[in-house]
């Protein structure tokens, strides 16, 4: 369970990693991450979600706001904006 999440690829939805990171950041199994809940309903505090948000950039090969988990409320608002990013460059 807190193993950090495989890398993403190129063209890997950002769904399933997301829900493994918080998973994995709240020492929880990844069957208990609603996708759809708040971040803050799912118990994330904020040094937590700028680690995600880190991590993404990480994986992402690509600058993003250490903000990025507060203008995005929710795992699949957040892979659903970041999908549409990767889109736009390509």
């Amino acid at each position: 369970m807190n193993e950090p999440a495989a890398p993403l690829t190129t063209n890997a939805p950002l769904l399933p990693w997301l829900v493994h990171e918080i998973a994995r950041t709240l020492a929880i199994a990844p069957e208990r991450v609603d996708a759809d809940a708040e971040f803050d309903e799912l118990g994330l505090d904020s040094v937590q979600a700028v680690g995600i948000s880190g991590a993404l950039s990480d994986q992402l090969a690509q600058e993003l706001p250490a903000t990025l988990l507060y203008e995005h409320r929710s795992i699949r608002e957040l892979a659903s904006y970041l999908e549409r990013r990767r889109g736009a460059k390509s």
